[in-house]
């Protein structure tokens, strides 16, 4: 063999790709479906009532659904709304505190 060259060990970069490559794939799936794992992970947190992992166990409660016991009319005020809409008492509201 010349002098400076060095000799390939081809078997030490099969078991160098093969070592590297399942934790890529792995890696490159996790990032290109990180958006639906999140989705099913909320969608289970969402619907799990009771979470079990070996001997110990959590019961979650659910809570119903918010419902407001004041009404502004048929607007439901959790929505955003138009900066455009606005009443009366806002206008002579906004002048008031304009002048102060």
């Amino acid at each position: 063999m010349p002098r400076g060259l060095m000799r390939i060990n081809w078997k030490l970069v099969v078991d160098l790709l093969t070592g590297v490559a399942w934790p890529a794939f792995a890696a490159v799936a996790a990032f290109l479906l990180r958006r639906p794992f999140a989705t099913l992970v909320s969608e289970i947190a969402r619907r799990a009532r009771k979470l079990s992992v070996y001997e110990v166990s959590v019961e979650l409660a659910t809570l119903p659904q918010l419902s407001p016991s004041w009404a502004a009319g048929s607007t439901d005020v959790r929505q955003l709304m138009s900066s455009q809409v606005f009443d009366s008492a806002s206008q002579s509201l906004f002048s008031r505190v304009a002048a102060a």
